[in-house]
């Protein structure tokens, strides 16, 4: 078909077909399915149109896996001893055979004859349950509480004086296992004998008397009193008693007036308001006064320059004709007053001393 550019017209006529243009539908001929054993083609393509082929196929090589079904047993397996069994391709037929283990034994609990004892080993029988034709003998183990061979008796020991016994574990003679422990047996304790005396006794001496077990040996001493006798001798002193001259043993009482050993008690200088003391002894061993010291007064206070304090230590001076409360002594007459350790005493006699040269006083007035 052409159409004129300038008015228009159209005018058409036939044209040669083209055998390489198909434009129209096509269709796939000559297919085949592949197999597991087969191989495949895709088929050639047809136009429609024309009826002509127009491109060919491929092959599709086969895909090797069969379809296969179950197993079945052509040979069964044994304990000891492999089967046999074969499957079929659904698809192709093909079989292909393979091997069934063997089961191996499955062995019952076993049957022991002869017993084991705690020394020899018995034996004992298994039977598969797959295949009562097969067997195994084993060696059984030890049984500890089947003895044989008789017993013996293990650690026994008699008592002694001191130490226990034991009557011994009785032993299987097959294994040495304690069938049954054994007991002590308590110590007998020594048996001593009425004494032997090794030494005398005598009146200066004690003696010895000697016991001596008669199961075991075993002895001891005991001292036998020295022989009766009068203590006579010795020297008794206040601080120990006399010594017999013939046992050597203390006797009698002490002498509290027996001073052995004296000693001169020390001198002590008197101040201005306490007493000293001079001379006297004691006992350097019990300590009694033998002879009493001889008292020194106190010196009293001195004030040589009058100043109301004592030259030599220094305490306030009560004026003359008064009283020195601390050792109640008298200004006036010099009198001590001896009861001055029980100062409540001291001070009741100081006011009496006052109140009596007060009245002097008053009566020489008048």
């Amino acid at each position: 078909k052409q159409t004129c550019s300038v008015c228009g017209d159209e005018q058409t006529r036939e044209t040669e077909t083209d055998p390489n243009n198909h434009v129209g539908e096509t269709e796939i001929r000559g297919a085949v399915t592949e197999t597991c054993g087969e191989d495949g083609y895709t088929g050639d393509t047809y136009c429609l149109d024309c009826g002509n082929k127009i491109a060919d196929g491929t092959t599709i090589p086969a895909t090797n896996e069969h379809t296969w079904g179950d197993w079945e047993t052509v040979t069964p397996a044994g304990c000891e001893t492999t089967g046999v069994q074969k499957h079929t391709c659904s698809v192709c037929g093909e079989t292909a055979e393979g091997t069934i283990p063997a089961t191996g034994h499955a062995w019952d609990d076993g049957v022991i004859n002869p017993a084991s004892t705690c020394k020899t080993h018995g034996t004992i029988t298994y039977t598969c349950l797959n295949d009562p034709a097969h067997t195994k003998t084993e060696k059984a183990p030890l049984d500890a509480n089947n003895h044989e061979g008789g017993t013996y008796v293990k650690d026994a020991k008699e008592p002694t004086c001191t130490e226990n016994g034991y009557t011994g574990d009785i032993c299987c003679a097959g294994c040495d296992a304690i069938l049954e422990e054994g007991s002590v047996i308590p110590h007998t304790g020594h048996v001593y004998n009425d004494g032997v005396v090794i030494k005398p006794a005598t009146e200066t001496e004690k003696g010895i008397i000697r016991y001596t077990c008669e199961v075991c040996g075993d002895w001891y001493d005991n001292e036998i009193p020295a022989l009766e006798h009068t203590h006579t001798g010795g020297e008794a002193t206040c601080v120990s008693r006399a010594i017999c001259a013939i046992c050597g043993e203390p006797y009698g009482e002490y002498d509290n007036t027996n001073h052995k050993h004296t000693e001169a008690i020390p001198d002590i200088a008197p101040t201005c308001t306490t007493d000293g003391q001079t001379g006297g002894v004691r006992c350097a061993d019990c300590g009694a006064i033998i002879e009493e010291p001889t008292i020194v007064p106190a010196t009293g206070h001195t004030d040589a320059d009058g100043d109301g304090k004592c030259d030599i230590d220094g305490a306030t001076v009560i004026p003359e004709g008064g009283y020195d409360f601390d050792t109640f002594r008298c200004k006036m007459c010099d009198k001590y007053e001896a009861n001055k350790d029980i100062p409540f005493v001291g001070f009741i006699y100081t006011i009496v001393h006052f109140f009596v040269h007060l009245a002097h006083y008053i009566g020489y007035l008048t």
